[in-house]
């Protein structure tokens, strides 16, 4: 429910166009997406927030092959959500 976006010129946001075996080439409209979550997420439920990601992505125009998503786990000790309390301790 939080949003971070880093805005990078091209001189600061190197990448592989093809990179791993993508149908066509990554071009200017590249989006790297990581998602920071708590650990233990299940596949099933990684595969359908992508499929709810693209979706959306893809009719505001942005091509789903142009889109890189990577999933960080973190175990609930290493969240402090504010007052640096640990909650899940």
């Amino acid at each position: 429910r939080f949003q971070r976006v880093i805005g990078l010129g091209a001189e600061d946001f190197r990448f592989d166009p093809r990179y791993p075996d993508l149908q066509s080439q990554r071009n200017d409209d590249f989006a790297l997406i990581e998602i920071l979550w708590s650990v233990g997420r299940s596949v099933k439920v990684k595969k359908k927030l992508l499929t709810e990601l693209m979706g959306p992505l893809a009719q505001a125009g942005l091509d789903p092959e142009n889109v890189m998503v990577v999933f960080t786990e973190t175990t609930w000790e290493n969240w402090s959500f504010g007052g640096g309390r640990l909650i899940h301790t």
